[in-house]
């Protein structure tokens, strides 16, 4: 109920709770059948008060990690890079320190190559319109 309360914006718990009673397609992602109760949205904030810590998420994060690696969909070879300059990496079995600098000041090069060719045929275009 969480990763929907994420994934659709929805704010509030009573909202989830009710949206999930209503949604046949929430229902079936989270296994309940059209007469299965679902939680009261009481029982998603007391989760959160009480058992939903930095462990857990943790915990949750890295299955979620490990489940992806086990069906083939998780490369370590890829890097995406934004504003921040964060390194990073998915793999918690393999701790590469070294491949990520190297992939990272490729994909920059990459991309200010594409960015100056990109500026290059914009000025060609405005120098002939």
């Amino acid at each position: 109920m969480v990763l929907i309360q994420h994934l659709y914006g929805i704010r509030l718990l009573r909202k989830v709770a009710d949206e999930v009673s209503m949604n046949v397609a929430y229902r079936w992602f989270l296994g309940y059948t059209l007469n299965d109760p679902t939680p009261h949205f009481s029982t998603l904030s007391y989760n959160f008060r009480n058992r939903f810590n930095s462990e857990t998420v943790d915990k949750v994060f890295n299955w979620i990690l490990e489940e992806i690696a086990t069906a083939g969909y998780l490369n370590t070879e890829a890097v995406f890079i934004d504003g921040t300059h964060i390194k990073a990496n998915a793999n918690v079995k393999k701790k590469i320190e070294e491949e990520v600098p190297i992939a990272a000041k490729r994909y920059a090069d990459e991309l200010m190559k594409e960015v100056n060719e990109e500026r290059e045929a914009h000025v060609r275009l405005s120098f002939f319109a």
